[in-house]
């Protein structure tokens, strides 16, 4: 009995927990991470300052905390998207349709699309040793790493090179998307990226 007691007031926790994160990364997305404040962040939450505190020790923590969600669940997306192509080239192109499909959906949405969470962490986390910046930078290698394991496999002399490229027009991507709210920057990166495929194969 007192085992499923403590089970219940864990998974009440972690409701909070996550309600919590899931509120500070849409503030954090939308006005950025020095314009949202410890009092927004519990009143769009709906708890208490105490119970924010129960789970972070600050707003720092907080930070941490939503950008490591926001890198897992992302990198887990687009690898699962890379996973549905037949070979390398197409896992790569995968992973640009399903940047699309999110800026497309983003788009749409009441707040308009705000552009990548990590390159604003970066930008307001000047300090190379700040968390959130480390945290940014690990999340981009991840995914230009991944790239560098497809380019590899379909035998580019300079994967390292190519895969920074490949990310280079993904982030450029988002950027015009950001800029110009426009739902075709994605697709023509994906174009460019195919041409540099191409000339692999």
């Amino acid at each position: 009995m007192y085992g499923k007691v403590g089970l219940e007031i864990n998974m009440g926790r972690m409701s909070k927990r996550e309600k919590i994160l899931d509120t500070a990364e849409a503030l954090f997305s939308t006005q950025g991470f020095a314009a949202t404040g410890i009092n927004q962040i519990t009143r769009d939450a709906g708890v208490a300052s105490m119970t924010l505190y129960n789970n972070f020790n600050s707003k720092d923590d907080l930070i941490t905390a939503a950008l490591i969600r926001r890198s897992e669940q992302l990198l887990a997306d687009i690898q699962a998207a890379a996973n549905q192509g037949c070979d390398a080239h197409t896992s790569i192109l995968a992973v640009f349709d399903a940047i699309e499909h999110w800026v497309k959906t983003q788009l749409k949405s009441s707040a308009g699309f705000t552009g990548c969470l990590f390159l604003k962490a970066a930008h307001e986390h000047p300090d190379l040793s700040s968390n959130a910046r480390r945290i940014a930078v690990r999340h981009k290698e991840a995914i230009i790493s991944m790239f560098r394991r497809y380019l590899d496999d379909l035998g580019a002399d300079d994967s390292s090179e190519m895969a920074l490229s490949l990310h280079l027009l993904i982030d450029g991507a988002i950027s015009q998307a950001q800029l110009f709210s426009d739902a075709k920057s994605v697709r023509r990166a994906r174009n460019l990226a195919n041409i540099l495929l191409n000339a692999i194969d």
